[in-house]
């Protein structure tokens, strides 16, 4: 099984949660887009982006970015299998903020949701 990499929205979610671990993988985005966080970027950022118009947001895996957000701010996600009228659901819990949510399709349907939303917990 591969390790799933997170996506732009969740990358840019981490970024303003202030996730700062050099991964292998990254976006490099127009410092123009329409995406672009409020929040100033990080001054080591713009190192390997000199006179350039981009920023690069970290493209960690998930299983990467849920270890920073348990270790980093003490939030766990816990993943839920439910059988619910015969159909397999998984849910997410969010420790310590009760965050419940449930009815995702797979795993890593749920798990997208879970960090997401913890990550909105850090930048609220």
């Amino acid at each position: 099984m591969e390790e799933q990499l997170i996506g732009l929205n969740t990358s840019l979610l981490a970024m303003q949660a202030g996730f700062d671990v050099p991964t292998e993988k990254c976006f490099a985005i127009a410092k123009t887009n329409t995406h672009e966080p409020t929040d100033p970027i990080p001054e080591m950022w713009y190192d390997s982006l000199h006179d350039t118009d981009q920023f690069v947001s970290w493209q960690p895996t998930q299983s990467l970015l849920q270890k920073w957000l348990r270790e980093k701010h003490n939030i766990f996600i816990d993943i839920q299998s439910q059988v619910a009228k015969r159909r397999l659901t998984f849910a997410i819990d969010i420790k310590p903020a009760s965050i419940f949510k449930d009815g995702y399709s797979s795993y890593e349907e749920a798990l997208k949701a879970g960090l997401q939303e913890a990550l909105k917990l850090i930048t609220k």
